[in-house]
């Protein structure tokens, strides 16, 4: 069903009776699309992203009916009536999912895998689920599908998905929100249980398991960047698989060059390796059922020579199902405009060239802005691959922008290549924001234009990358200065920016601008940071100088007093000596004739000569003064009572120099005054 971009209606459920045969399920809605099947069960399909091609302004009239082929669009659950040559592979899918839930102790979780283009979706989704609808699983009549893509945040999806199935409603913010919530947090035992937990309290859950299919599993791993919600999402997935109450399965489909991702969670690993179920290619009988059956159904059966060259361009190459439906498409317009098949077939190339020659018809009938537009928009949507393939990559519209142009310029240009004729681009919306994606990887392969774009950009890209990523951290937490860039970061993003700021986005020019400004602010701190530093650094000098002159100063005028002082105590020693000298000098003349003076004289030498201030010059005294005292006692004893046994080691004479005392080594002291004397 097509469904017009302004449509408003779009969340209004579709219920459609089937029977016949399995091909005959048809009918779909936006927000949910249930089908039954008479005889059977009944299967609810949510999902999480609303995929859908903008309508074309006028859609060519068909004289030979509608197109049986879905070309570059994708198989969706309504589509098995045109879907052939997979009957095999999905009865074994439906087995293993059956076994899964029959085993008591296996965990519900079924992992799908193959080559980029080999059908593992269209398989699950127009095979597997409405093979569910006719034949549900053991014990039920009917289930429901959650039906999910991880994109960036995978937890946001998921609780997107589950509050759809427990609301009915087609954007419930609320519940998503408390959803959210839920999923992030874990039990006692480190286990992620809100997927479990949710569904157990699902209305019917008993009698409606949940069955929640993540398409495009590798998203997790090429998408979401955060490691801690891609170890909560598979936390979730594996714990409610992993429930004895088999009331959730979990059906994953996985390009196999990402199966080494994997490893990354044993647990997850293990599944793949022991019950993991590997896509594989089509054989040649296969191939000519989901070629001709289609037309033959339609009342327009191809002829054998075109499905063998179809067949021959398809066999054996890896994603050249989504090239095969688009070249069958575009045969089909062949046959309704009177063009032979073989004719239609040689006209677009075969089946490698139709894709890449679509692409480049419409590329060409652009103009120059419009062609700049759409280089920086597929640059926008390519994924590189590090060691593996370059991949689609699903991102949200505005960042598709860039700061020069309009949305609404943006806007036609992703239209031309989004319309169903065309089919190269896929918008879908999620709540109110809108992404687009490439429809197929195999555009990579195939269109040169797009090949050359990517080989000329690629460290580019990988920049443009991370600072996408690094803008959109900045404007979720509110734009602090402190998730802005600085150098060395900085400097590569204004290299950037003078090649290719044309491509920058409205954000990144203001990022870019924020970070030059906190730059410049700090610039102009450091300068005023670094003059004060210089001026406290001039100052601390002039201190330092003016210390330095002090010190000089003061050891100066300690030389000088010092100077000063010892020319005082020089000249005090010049007096002493001289008085010591001159005492020394009248004892010796008094000593003959009167020894009590001249030894009282000699005494007040020595007694001199001991004073504080002169004791350190007593070493300039002569050895006379020191003699003369020895000789006045010794005189003394001749002409005195001073007599002593031993030599005289001290004397002294009383303050009115009328009496002297002497002391001897014999232990005596004598004593005489001039008008009397004491003996021993």
């Amino acid at each position: 069903m097509s469904t017009d971009s302004g449509s408003s209606d779009e969340s209004l459920p579709v219920q459609q009776d089937v029977t016949g045969d399995r091909n005959q399920i048809i009918g779909q809605a936006v927000s949910s699309t249930i089908v039954n099947v008479t005889g059977g069960g009944q299967i609810t399909i949510y999902q999480s992203q609303l995929e859908r091609s903008l309508k074309a302004e006028s859609e060519p009239s068909s004289t030979i009916g509608p197109n049986p082929y879905k070309g570059l669009m994708a198989f969706q659950e309504t589509d098995g009536d045109r879907f052939f040559g997979r009957e095999k592979q999905i009865e074994q899918l439906w087995n293993k999912l059956r076994e899964l839930h029959e085993e008591q102790t296996a965990v519900q979780f079924l992992p799908i895998y193959g080559p980029s283009g080999s059908g593992k979706s269209s398989r699950v989704r127009a095979g597997l689920i409405p093979e569910l609808a006719r034949h549900p699983l053991p014990g039920y009549a009917r289930a429901r599908v959650a039906v999910l893509v991880p994109g960036t945040h995978p937890l946001e999806a998921l609780a997107t998905v589950l509050a759809r199935v427990a609301t009915d409603d087609q954007t419930p913010v609320a519940k998503t929100r408390e959803f959210a919530g839920e999923l992030e947090q874990a039990n006692q035992n480190s286990e992620y249980d809100g997927l479990r937990r949710i569904a157990d309290v699902l209305p019917d859950i008993a009698l409606s398991p949940l069955i929640v299919l993540v398409d495009q599993f590798e998203e997790v791993y090429t998408l979401c960047t955060d490691p801690m919600e891609r170890d909560r999402f598979i936390g979730n997935l594996m714990c409610a698989a992993s429930e004895r109450s088999k009331r959730v399965s979990v059906i994953v489909t996985l390009r196999s060059d990402f199966l080494e991702e994997t490893q990354k969670h044993p647990e997850l690993n293990a599944l793949f390796a022991e019950q993991g179920f590997l896509v594989r290619a089509m054989n040649e009988a296969e191939l000519r059922q989901a070629i001709a059956k289609p037309a033959e159904l339609a009342g327009y059966p191809l002829d054998m020579a075109t499905t063998d060259l179809l067949i021959k361009d398809t066999e054996g190459r890896e994603g050249a199902l989504p090239l095969l439906q688009f070249a069958l498409e575009r045969i089909w317009e062949g046959l309704a405009e009177g063009n032979q098949p073989a004719e239609t077939l040689k006209a677009i190339g075969g089946v490698g060239g139709a894709l890449a020659g679509e692409a480049q018809r419409i590329y060409q009938r652009l103009n120059d802005e419009e062609q700049e537009i759409a280089r920086r928009v597929f640059l926008g949507l390519v994924q590189l691959g590090e060691g593996t393939k370059d991949t689609r990559r699903r991102v949200r519209f505005d960042s598709l922008v860039s700061y020069q142009n309009q949305p609404e310029q943006v806007k036609r240009v992703i239209q031309l290549f989004s319309a169903p004729g065309a089919r190269l681009i896929t918008l879908a919306a999620a709540g109110n924001t809108e992404t687009a994606e490439v429809s197929h990887e195999a555009l990579f392969d195939h269109w040169q234009q797009l090949q050359t774009w990517v080989e000329g950009s690629r460290s580019d890209i990988r920049f443009q990358r991370r600072l996408d990523e690094a803008v959109r951290y900045w404007d979720e937490q509110g734009r602090p200065e402190g998730n802005l860039w600085r150098s060395p970061d900085l400097d590569l993003l204004k290299q950037y920016q003078q090649r290719s700021g044309d491509d920058m986005t409205p954000l990144q020019i203001a990022f870019f601008g924020a970070s030059k400004q906190a730059e410049e602010n700090r610039g102009q701190k450091e300068r005023a940071d670094q003059v004060f530093k210089e001026q406290a650094i001039q100052a601390q000098k002039k201190a330092i100088e003016f210390q330095r002159r002090a010190l000089w100063s003061l050891g100066a005028l300690l030389i000088v007093a010092v100077g000063l002082a010892v020319f005082a105590a020089y000249q005090l020693q010049q007096a002493q000596r001289q008085r010591v000298e001159q005492l020394a000098a009248t004892s010796k003349v008094l000593l003959p004739t009167q020894p009590v003076e001249g030894a009282i004289n000699a005494i007040a030498a020595v007694g001199l000569s001991q004073a504080p201030l002169v004791q350190f010059l007593y070493y300039l005294l002569p050895v006379s003064v020191h003699s003369s005292v020895l000789e006045s006692v010794q005189l003394s004893q001749e002409q005195s009572q001073l007599q002593h046994e031993d030599a005289v080691i001290s004397a002294a004479f009383s303050p009115d120099g009328n009496m002297i005392v002497s002391g001897s080594r014999d232990k005596t002291v004598g004593c005489v005054a001039k008008n009397q004397s004491m003996v021993k």
